[in-house]
């Protein structure tokens, strides 16, 4: 079984705060964190962190009653 859990620092502002000049000074804090757990017999847990600007792409495929999946990342700057 393949479970994920994408989670998007995208913090609500208040709109009457009095300090709307720093909403977004730090603009590493856009990425997206991905994490995967994959639990059959033992289990394997991996973090993988999406640059700013792209989709991840999630790919399963099932090959002689197994399953492979690959993750992915794309671009949208062009």
């Amino acid at each position: 079984m393949l479970f994920s859990n994408s989670k998007n620092e995208d913090h609500d502002h208040d709109d009457n705060d009095d300090n709307d000049d720093d909403d977004d000074d730090d603009d590493d804090d856009d990425d997206d964190e991905l994490y995967l757990f994959l639990l059959t017999d033992g289990c394997f847990v991996m973090k993988v962190t999406r640059p700013s600007g792209s989709a991840f792409i999630q790919q399963e495929h099932k090959l002689n009653g197994g399953k492979e999946w690959s993750l992915t990342w794309r671009s949208f700057d062009g």
